[in-house]
């Protein structure tokens, strides 16, 4: 598998959202459980940042349910499994279009049949799950969004990450770099050098003179090391080909 399956578990309750996460690194090797939620208001705020592949949702939960929480969203973005207790919500769930229904106690037979259709799921729809469009940069008064394609470069120093785009000239975040490359698309971003991550959308010029050097649309030159040539002429060629 080329990429890796993000889920992201919603449930009110702490013993549920620890056991389903158990089950699925214990049982489930094919996903990675990114992050869990205790309510729909924070699920709201984790998917717009972590860009999870699949949801398990809990039905039951208070202020929102989570057929609440589906209606605020653009559920077409992820893949959704309902997990409850209660048995009179499969009818409903498969109106939300979940592409499956779990019911507690969760049996491991059960969910990795629920696993094994996640992973053919995004195996024969790809082109239509979300790369990451957005990214939320945390700064001191709250978060910002920024969309992928505005930006142009992220440059590392020691612990931090500068994000240069389009919009604003620097923004400096608490990150590593591999957090990042982690977090942005595979399809538009590559990493040129151990301190250089680039959007393929904003390369001007390439040449391999001097140990090869990408001038970005900022007018910025970024070294690409010898290490990490082929694979960026690779990614070029693949980018270019699919645009």
């Amino acid at each position: 598998m080329s990429h890796e399956i993000k889920a992201l578990i919603v449930d009110d309750e702490l013993s549920g959202r620890e056991n389903l996460k158990t089950l699925i690194e214990s049982y489930c090797s094919e996903i990675k459980v990114v992050g869990t939620a205790s309510s729909a208001v924070e699920a709201k705020n984790m998917i717009a940042c972590l860009s999870p592949h699949v949801v398990f949702l809990d039905v039951n939960m208070p202020v929102l349910d989570g057929f609440d929480l589906l209606e605020s969203l653009d559920s077409s973005s992820f893949m959704v499994v309902f997990v409850t207790a209660h048995e009179e919500y499969a009818i409903k769930a498969i109106k939300a279009k979940a592409i499956d229904y779990l019911l507690k106690p969760i049996n491991i037979k059960e969910l990795q049949q629920t696993v094994k259709r996640v992973v053919e799921n995004y195996s024969n729809n790809t082109a239509h799950l979300p790369n990451l469009e957005k990214v939320i940069i945390p700064v001191s008064h709250g978060f910002k969004v920024i969309h992928a394609d505005d930006v142009i470069r992220l440059e590392a120093e020691d612990c931090y990450t500068h994000l240069f785009t389009t919009k604003e000239k620097k923004i400096t975040i608490s990150k590593t770099l591999k957090e990042f490359e982690d977090k942005f698309s595979a399809d538009h971003f590559v990493r040129v050098h151990k301190s250089h991550l680039i959007n393929l959308m904003h390369i001007k010029d390439y040449t391999k003179l001097d140990g090869g050097c990408i001038t970005m649309s900022d007018g910025v030159k970024i070294p690409v090391s010898r290490r990490k040539a082929e694979e960026f002429s690779d990614r070029c060629r693949v980018y270019n080909g699919n645009k």
